[in-house]
């Protein structure tokens, strides 16, 4: 009797958590990540002090926007799991620091799935405040001009995303207006609409 009274128990449990069960696919959009951002400091600042002067080139860098695609699953008021899927693409030219002469281009595409898990701060109706962490695989296509050479390069990596504060604000009965703060393969400020059901 006291194991089917806990059986009980445990299923109701597992019932009410399973009632508030929601989903959620939303499309963001940001300007650059964390580290293209690192990878520009340390073309144009720290390799040249570090080596003494030896490397002395500069880089611009042009920045395609990175958007990408999110889900989430909220198991309960505290915590969701989901995936995204983000692409990274970005142009790097690379010049002569005492000449302005180019002698590189780099055209990059770093495609990234990541799972990740969310901890919610906030989880109201209308309202959703929380921090992530994702880790995945990311798949690097790197095409290098140089000197009338064509190089192209694809590679597997590690990827991931630590987003310290993300925002929800649920509008409508499913529509949402998402925006977030990351570390890491997705923007470091981003913003998007989502579908909640």
């Amino acid at each position: 009797m006291k194991y089917l009274f806990l059986l009980i128990i445990l299923l109701t449990g597992l019932s009410s958590a399973s009632a508030q069960d929601k989903n959620q696919f939303s499309v963001n959009y940001g300007l650059y990540t964390a580290p293209q951002y690192l990878g520009d400091f340390v073309d144009n600042f720290f390799a040249p002090v570090i080596t003494l002067g030896l490397v002395r080139q500069r880089s611009t860098t042009t920045y395609k926007g990175v958007p990408y695609f999110s889900w989430a699953h909220h198991v309960n008021r505290q915590f969701s799991y989901g995936a995204d899927f983000v692409a990274d693409r970005f142009e790097k030219e690379v010049y002569d620091y005492e000449t302005g002469d180019k002698f590189a281009h780099y055209n990059y595409g770093f495609y990234s799935f990541l799972a990740h898990a969310d901890y919610n701060f906030i989880h109201t109706e209308r309202v959703r405040l929380y921090t992530d962490l994702g880790m995945g695989l990311g798949f690097v296509h790197r095409t290098e001009s140089a000197a009338d050479q064509v190089l192209t390069t694809n590679q597997t990596a590690f990827a991931f995303n630590f987003t310290p504060l993300g925002f929800t604000y649920k509008s409508g009965k499913h529509f949402c207006w998402n925006a977030e703060t990351n570390f890491g393969n997705k923007p470091v400020i981003a913003a998007g609409i989502g579908y909640s059901f």
